[in-house]
């Protein structure tokens, strides 16, 4: 009676613990379907010198036209290139398009960073 009981705890155990792992592996594909859902989905490159915010992993980087741009990446190592002149590949997130009107306050624009190609090892103009 108590071996059976035994089997019955462990079959249990082991069926919860699949459907736990299956939630979350299915949670793992809805967030980064989610933050694909938010990007503009089309790539745009920006060069310019990168930057260290304030802010913990949030770049900052300001183009050849003067555009500041805020940068976080996931994948891409921003930190070893501060202070160097960088082409950065990326998306733009849909919720930090500025309007375009007059009242908007936006500074800047925020990208994706998927890429980094780094073309000078300080930001002085050539």
């Amino acid at each position: 009676m108590m071996r059976t009981f035994k089997k019955v705890v462990g079959h249990s155990m082991l069926i919860m613990l699949m459907l736990m792992g299956t939630s979350f592996l299915a949670g793992q594909d809805s967030a980064k379907q989610d933050n694909q859902e938010n990007t503009d989905n089309s790539t745009h490159n920006v060069t310019g010198c990168l930057g260290k915010t304030s802010t913990a992993n949030i770049y900052a980087l300001t183009d050849e036209d003067g555009k500041p741009w805020d940068l976080r990446s996931e994948t891409v190592p921003l930190g070893p290139h501060v202070g160097h002149t960088v082409t950065v590949t990326g998306t733009i997130p849909k919720d930090s398009k500025g309007s375009g009107s007059p009242g908007d306050t936006a500074p800047q624009n925020h990208l994706v960073v998927t890429g980094l190609k780094m073309v000078r090892d300080n930001c002085k103009q050539p």
